[in-house]
């Protein structure tokens, strides 16, 4: 089974969601992710995890403090591919002071607030 993870960052109840924008030196160029990549073998939920925090803190710097749910939302492509992400919740002070380290993979972020 292919699987990936990543990892989403949100305020409490889900009020703003950070997303970030791939760079034209990427494939899915121009399209709004979360951080994350591919794990080759060993896909218990603690190595995905892992997977999901390194490539995050690959893709994006130092991870801001706050609470991850252990429990993924899985999603199977139309391809096939187990895709699992984490959420990271942090409060308002938390997200105020962050400022994500961008790599290649991506060119800019947007915080999204929820319209409910």
């Amino acid at each position: 089974m292919k699987t990936a993870s990543g990892l989403l960052i949100t305020t409490p109840n889900f009020e703003e969601f950070l997303l970030f924008k791939r760079s034209h030196l990427v494939s899915s160029s121009g399209k709004y992710s979360v951080p994350g990549g591919m794990r080759k073998s060993n896909n218990s939920l603690e190595k995905l995890l892992e997977t999901a925090l390194r490539e995050a803190q690959e893709e994006i710097g130092e991870i801001p403090i706050g609470k991850i749910n252990p429990t993924p939302f899985e999603y199977v492509t139309p391809n096939g591919l187990h895709y699992f992400t984490f959420v990271l919740e942090i409060d308002q002070e938390v997200k105020r002071d962050y400022v994500p380290q961008l790599d290649r993979e991506h060119d800019s972020y947007v915080w999204i607030k929820k319209n409910i």
